[in-house]
């Protein structure tokens, strides 16, 4: 892959490239978005497969290789570890913090918009009982949470984009990146809504591996007539 990269950048590089040199650099171009889109491919079915099944072995035979390195990082990330269910699945899948195990949100469709279905949490966890909102106006941080979420999936937007095609002030790469990046990150706003409600809680009630013999701790600032005023 590292070969294919350097001579995509000596491409880009040159302004004026006679077309023998223009052939060559369309080849190279079009080798490394193919290898670029199949590696992609390949952590997506990988990440796909755990998220589904769970089943971590297995879900490690669709990593090609020569990728065989990333597993350990994954496995860290995404893999139950001695009985503790994974906090980042836990997190993407939207469940509790404290048990893991339920589901935080009363729809798994984050695209139900009407009535703001997506966006509705259960009061208290359906399978420990943790409550979800543990003060007035707890979820008001999750708007910074949203907000980098945001930024790092554009980040990484734009290092994938010239990485696999490159940005040139030659042609309209660029405004192809902006107007498609926009375009995803607006489609996924319901995802990085929930997702970052999850993060918020999870940093405040943490896992507990007694969770069915110890009783929830009741928040102490609630006041209840106050819940939905915010």
């Amino acid at each position: 892959m590292l070969q294919y990269y350097k001579a995509f950048k000596n491409c880009n590089a040159s302004v004026h490239p006679p077309p023998q040199a223009v052939n060559a650099c369309s080849s190279v171009k079009k080798n490394q978005a193919l290898r670029g889109f199949a590696f992609i491919g390949n952590l997506y079915a990988l990440a796909n497969s755990i998220l589904v099944s769970e089943h971590c072995n297995a879900s490690r035979k669709l990593l090609p290789a020569n990728c065989q390195l990333l597993w350990l990082p994954l496995q860290k990330c995404f893999c139950m570890a001695s009985g503790k269910p994974s906090y980042t699945l836990s997190v993407l899948k939207n469940k509790c913090p404290r048990c893991r195990q339920g589901d935080l949100f009363v729809t798994k469709n984050a695209y139900e918009l009407k009535h703001n279905n997506y966006m509705k949490m259960h009061e208290f966890c359906p399978v420990c009982g943790q409550r979800t909102e543990i003060e007035v106006g707890f979820y008001y941080g999750t708007s910074y949470v949203s907000y980098a979420l945001t930024v790092g999936f554009t980040i990484a937007t734009c290092i994938a984009w010239w990485f696999l095609i490159g940005f040139s002030i030659n042609d309209n790469r660029i405004f192809w990146w902006l107007g498609i990046n926009s375009v995803v990150m607006v489609l996924m706003q319901p995802l990085y809504m929930r997702v970052s409600r999850t993060l918020w809680l999870s940093w405040f009630v943490k896992y507990d591996p007694d969770w069915k013999t110890n009783a929830a701790k009741a928040p102490e600032r609630i006041v209840e007539e106050q819940m939905n005023n915010w």
